[in-house]
C-alpha cells in the first residue's frame, strides 16, 4: 500500500485525467483519475466482478456498472485536465456530465460534487474534441 500511495502522490492532479466509458448500446459514464486509463478501467471492472461474484471482496453498487453490464465497452479520454487537488479534478467531472447530458446515454447518478451556477455555466464551454463527437454521434 506504501508502494502504491507513493506511485499516486508521484503521478499527482497534474495528470488529471476526465474519461467517459462507452458501451455497444449507447450507455456511457463519465469519471477522472489520476491513474492510467488502462488501470482505471481494470478497477472499475474489478469493482463490478465483486459486487456480482460472492467469492469476492464485495464492492458496493457503482453507476459505471450500468456500462460494463454490456459485453462490449471502451475507455476514452475526454480530457487531461491539470490541477492542484481532487475537488478540481471532481468539479471538472461533473461540468463534463452536464455537458454530455444530451448526448449520450449518461448512467452516472449522482454529480462528484456539487456546482455553483458559474460552474454548471461553464460547462457550456467546454469544447468536445472531434474524435469523441464521432463515437457519440455528434454532427462534426
Amino acid at each position: 500500500k506504501i508502494k502504491y500511495l507513493l506511485y499516486i502522490n508521484r503521478m499527482g492532479y497534474n495528470n488529471g485525467i476526465i474519461y467517459i466509458i462507452l458501451n455497444d448500446v449507447g450507455q456511457c459514464y463519465v469519471g477522472s483519475t489520476i491513474q492510467s486509463l488502462k488501470i482505471r478501467l481494470q478497477k472499475h471492472m474489478s469493482d463490478y466482478r465483486g459486487h456480482f461474484d460472492l467469492g469476492r471482496k464485495f464492492r458496493q453498487y457503482r453507476s459505471s456498472f450500468e456500462v460494463l453490464s454490456g459485453t462490449n465497452y471502451e475507455i476514452f479520454p475526454l480530457e487531461y485536465f491539470s490541477c492542484s487537488n481532487v475537488s478540481q479534478l471532481e468539479t471538472r467531472e461533473a461540468q463534463w456530465i452536464i455537458k454530455l447530458l444530451n448526448y449520450c446515454n449518461i448512467q452516472n447518478i449522482n454529480l462528484p460534487v456539487n456546482l455553483s451556477k458559474s460552474e454548471i455555466d461553464d460547462s457550456e464551454n467546454i469544447i468536445i474534441n472531434e474524435n469523441i463527437k464521432k463515437l457519440l454521434y455528434i454532427d462534426v
